[in-house]
């Protein structure tokens, strides 16, 4: 998504993916880029935001040579007031049919995995999250976007010890007791640092609750100590004391 001004032919605003898609490193490559009046792609935004009105939005095919190498994209445009008052156009982008489809299949991909999977940036906050792991946390019909890795499992002080081993180290992991919709579980969360500034980190989370269980039983056999569960049931029959 960008912000257009007719009037200059140049974009005064883009978000990060727009930045990206105009194959750029910062915003302000993008805002030293000069259109001409000439360009096709040019000449249709104006077709289209002519005929916009008040709150109207208008949807156009657009080929920018700047912009996704060139690929035609399909783009709602939106009337919006530049700093000085004069108008601009709100340009938002759809993906190509190609990334569409990609986008289709990573979101399977994800959704098909038999585990928790949630994807977090540099302040830990989720930014995508597959259906085992919303099952898991979410209330019914909720979302997980926006919530915090630590909001989500109770451990604040866990995952901030997280968050700084996979910034050092590119992957961390991690046991946690977390709070799901299903009681407390314990987590084992494997955190990967998807690119090299870590604004993408991928986590996995193994639930290894009852395997927990077992070594800690297996713990007091060895110890000599009676079975968890002969223990409780010594306790509960042993008859009550009289007062």
């Amino acid at each position: 998504m960008w912000l257009w001004d007719p009037g200059r032919l140049r974009v005064v605003w883009a978000n990060r993916p727009a930045v990206e898609a105009f194959a750029a490193e910062t915003l302000f490559d993008v805002l030293d880029l000069r259109f001409e009046a000439s360009e096709p792609a040019v000449q249709d935004i104006a077709r289209a935001a002519s005929g916009l009105d008040g709150a109207a939005a208008a949807s156009a095919r657009l080929t920018l040579q700047a912009f996704r190498d060139g690929e035609p994209f399909q783009a709602r445009l939106q009337p919006h007031p530049l700093p000085d008052g004069r108008n601009g156009v709100v340009i938002a982008a759809r993906g190509s049919d190609a990334a569409d489809r990609r986008e289709a299949l990573r979101i399977a991909a994800l959704d098909a995995l038999p585990m928790p999977v949630v994807v977090m940036n540099r302040e830990a906050a989720i930014v995508d999250a597959n259906r085992e792991a919303v099952a898991l946390f979410a209330r019914e019909g909720g979302a997980l976007d926006g919530r915090t890795l630590a909001s989500l499992t109770g451990e604040g002080p866990g995952i901030a010890r997280l968050v700084q081993e996979v910034s050092r180290a590119g992957v961390a992991n991690r046991v946690v007791d977390a709070a799901t919709r299903f009681g407390i579980r314990t987590l084992r969360l494997i955190a990967r640092r998807l690119d090299a500034d870590g604004d993408a980190v991928v986590v996995t989370m193994e639930d290894i609750t009852e395997r927990r269980a077992l070594e800690r039983e297996l713990d007091r056999i060895r110890a000599g100590e009676p079975p968890a569960a002969l223990a409780a049931a010594r306790a509960a029959s042993r008859p009550l004391a009289r007062e």
